[in-house]
């Protein structure tokens, strides 16, 4: 019984302590439940907010995507304009029935950005828009890039507008923060803008402005290609763009004409096709891109027809607006008429020359005549002279001569028999010495008279005129029988090397020439010295040459050696080489001379070998 009661007991405590644990976990889950009904009051106090805020999120979605959907469709109808009015007009037709509005008007400011000119009203405007205020500072505030909102006509407004325009608004356009114009859109009954609204016009004045920008460039670009295209096209040459490959990329009309091709036969083909030195144009080109330009460069189109036309090209590389190399502009100067007149100057110039050339030479000759005739006339005014000088002398040797060549033969006849009679005294008589003394007297008086006699000759034979009687002369005889006739001459040494050569002249007078030259030379060397005599042939003639080793002629007297009554000699009439030259210019011949001081001098006669 007592272990009975121990279970029991222990069986009671256990209980206990279960009924003390599930009262905790009652309480513990009783806790947990109240936080959880709390939360779930919470809860449900936060949804309707969370749902009214999700319906507002969509409703934004939905309003942004309602305003893009306009944006992009007003847009659109811009860009698939053809040109900048009809864009206009279809942007704002869009956006008027788009967003529900009666009317509306574009406007852009002018060239000069100074006013404001209406580009486009909705037909449904244009009464409205006329009673629409548009002050100063009505103006500025848009173009300041303030947009105007009016939702009904305020009482407190300066601004009165019509009473079927109770709703206006007035947004800028603007491209890269710049106002370029403005827009209204106007409604005939009263409408409160909503932020949404306002940001979606103000968002469709960005658009449009840069679409209306765009457009204006491009306009802007069109016209000037088209004011490009007509000065290209008005230029009478021709005028090409190439690309760096040397492709023509565009061509005037003149290049059309040129070539014989059409504008679209010759764009994308080789430039360097269309010339008669393809490689001279490649070099041409090519030169540009290497330094910018090329000025001048000559070549020549060749026609389709073949006709060639010459020019002048000048060249220069063109550029994007990034500085990109695009290729060469090249304009072609028509040269032909140019150098048709170039090639006539040229001939006229060669002829020019050529007169001119033909004229100096005249000229030449006309001086060379004019020298030569002053000479003679010089010559004869000495000749002159000298004939007047001479005529006394010419006179007094006619007269004279023969009664001095009298008495000279008789003195010398005298000196014969004397010196015969001396030699026929027997030695015995006569001693050595006196035989000396007499010889030498009698060859110094033999010179004497040989030298008197010789005056007398030169005299008459200057005085006279020299008439040849020309016959066959060996000059060997002839040389042979002039050394005998000359006085005695055992102080100079004498070689003869005279060929069998003859002459056909008067023996006298070339008695007297060579007699003349060959006295002169034994003159020359008075203590001792060599005379050298030879004849030789050249040319049809025969050359005689007298050469001494004697003192030479002094420079002063070699230009009028051959003159008359010129002499370089301590005596003597200066007639003996002025009659040389006379008696050998009667035979057609010629007389030379070559000297110098100190160490000899050489004349040499040239003959005819048949005769002058």
């Amino acid at each position: 019984m007592h272990s009975l009661n121990e279970e029991l007991h222990r069986a009671v405590e256990e209980l206990n302590v279960a009924n003390e644990t599930l009262e905790q976990r009652v309480q513990e889950r009783t806790t947990e439940l109240t936080s959880t009904n709390e939360e779930l009051q919470r809860t449900n106090a936060e949804l309707p907010r969370q749902v009214r805020r999700r319906l507002a999120a969509e409703e934004e979605a939905g309003d942004y995507a309602r305003q893009q959907e306009i944006i992009n469709r007003v847009i659109k109808a811009g860009n698939e304009s053809q040109d900048l009015t009809s864009a206009l007009a279809s942007m704002l037709d869009n956006a008027l029935t788009l967003m529900g509005f009666d009317g509306g008007a574009v406007y852009l400011l002018d060239s000069g950005r100074e006013a404001a000119e209406l580009q486009y009203a909705s037909p449904a405007s244009s009464e409205i828009l006329q009673t629409i205020p548009r002050t100063s500072a009505h103006i500025a505030q848009i173009y300041r890039g303030e947009p105007e909102f009016v939702d009904d006509v305020p009482t407190n407004s300066s601004l009165t507008y019509h009473p079927s325009a109770a709703t206006t608004a007035h947004i800028p356009l603007t491209s890269k923060e710049a106002v370029t114009g403005h827009y209204v859109v106007l409604g005939t009954l009263p409408h409160h803008f909503s932020s949404t609204e306002k940001e979606l016009l103000v968002a469709l004045g960005r658009e449009a402005g840069t679409v209306i920008a765009r457009m204006q460039a491009e306009e802007d670009l069109r016209a000037s290609v088209r004011y490009a295209r007509s000065l290209i096209e008005v230029s009478l040459d021709p005028l090409v763009t190439i690309s760096a490959e040397g492709k023509i990329t565009d061509v005037n009309q003149a290049t059309e004409m040129a070539t014989g091709f059409s504008r679209e036969e010759l764009i994308g083909s080789d430039f360097s096709n269309y010339f008669t030195e393809p490689a001279a144009a490649k070099t041409g080109y090519k030169r540009v891109f290497t330094f910018g330009y090329v000025k001048d460069y000559p070549l020549a189109i060749r026609h389709k027809s073949g006709s060639i036309t010459d020019v002048l090209y000048n060249a220069t590389i063109f550029m994007n607006d990034s500085g990109e190399i695009q290729g060469v502009f090249a304009a072609a100067r028509d040269i032909t008429e140019q150098k048709q007149t170039q090639d006539a100057l040229n001939e006229a110039n060669e002829e020019v020359r050529l007169l001119y050339k033909q004229l100096q030479s005249t000229n030449e000759e006309l001086t060379r005549h004019s020298q030569h005739l002053a000479e003679l006339i010089a010559e004869r005014t000495s000749q002159l002279r000298d004939a007047e000088r001479l005529a006394g002398i010419g006179e007094t040797a006619a007269m004279i001569g023969h009664d001095l060549r009298n008495p000279l033969q008789g003195l010398q006849y005298i000196v014969d028999l004397q010196k015969l009679r001396f030699e026929r005294i027997t030695p015995e008589k006569r001693g050595a010495k006196d035989w000396k003394e007499e010889e030498a007297l009698f060859d110094r008086i033999s010179e004497q008279v040989f030298y008197t006699d010789k005056i007398v000759a030169d005299l008459q034979d200057y005085a006279r005129p020299i008439a040849p009687e020309t016959e066959a002369v060996a000059i060997g005889s002839l040389i042979n029988d002039v050394l005998a006739s000359l006085p005695h001459t055992d102080h100079v040494r004498i070689l003869s090397d005279v060929s069998d050569l003859a002459v056909t002249a008067d023996s006298h007078l070339m008695h007297r020439v060579l007699a003349n030259l060959i006295l002169n030379a034994l003159q020359a060397m008075p203590e001792r010295g060599t005379l050298t005599i030879n004849a030789s042939t050249c040319d049809d003639a025969v050359a005689i040459n007298v050469r001494d080793t004697g003192l030479g002629i002094p420079e002063e007297m070699k230009d009028k050696l051959f003159s008359p009554l010129i002499t370089g000699k301590a005596k003597g009439t200066g007639l003996g080489l002025a009659v040389v030259k006379r008696i050998v210019d009667a035979h057609g011949g010629t007389i030379t001379f070559e000297s110098a001081e100190g160490k000899g001098t050489t004349f040499t006669v040239t003959l005819p070998s048949r005769g002058g």
